[in-house]
């Protein structure tokens, strides 16, 4: 649910604020009053870029609003663990994490050295994740309480 709202509230904000990825700024660097930067043409991302602003980056969203949600859900931040991915170079490669804030912190600067995002993109998108994550506790992942019955 949490990161559902991620997704809402990140790409209104990424629709609001518009900002370019790094791609189109380094290409277009002679095109942003500054002097100082110059532009490189050829200049591409790792891998193809998302076609959708840049800022907030909503990958740190989700990352940032799931950890929030599992750090209330098991007491703690500190919850070391492991975990490998078909998608990492190489393939299966295997990650380990101290706790859910530093897998939120990797996931978000992956963005950064894959060429999608700036840091600032996703240093908000760490902020308006945790943002909805404590929302999310506090308002709609209340503890169960079993229902009572009342004598008549």
């Amino acid at each position: 649910m949490a990161m559902a709202d991620g997704y809402i509230a990140g790409f209104y904000w990424k629709q609001t604020h518009a900002l370019w990825r790094p791609v189109t700024a380094i290409r277009k660097a002679d095109t942003d009053g500054n002097p100082w930067t110059q532009p490189d043409p050829l200049w591409n991302a790792l891998r193809p870029t998302p076609p959708s602003p840049d800022y907030p980056s909503t990958h740190a969203v989700l990352g940032s609003a799931a950890a929030r949600i599992l750090r209330h859900v098991t007491g703690s931040d500190r919850f070391p663990f492991c975990m490998a991915s078909l998608s990492s170079v190489p393939a299966g490669s295997e990650r380990c994490f101290t706790g859910f804030s530093d897998a939120a912190r990797e996931n978000a600067a992956s963005r950064v050295y894959i060429g999608y995002h700036f840091r600032f993109a996703t240093r908000a998108g760490m902020n308006l994740g945790r943002q909805i994550g404590n929302f999310a506790m506090r308002h709609n992942l209340k503890p169960h309480r079993p229902i009572r019955k009342r004598a008549i």
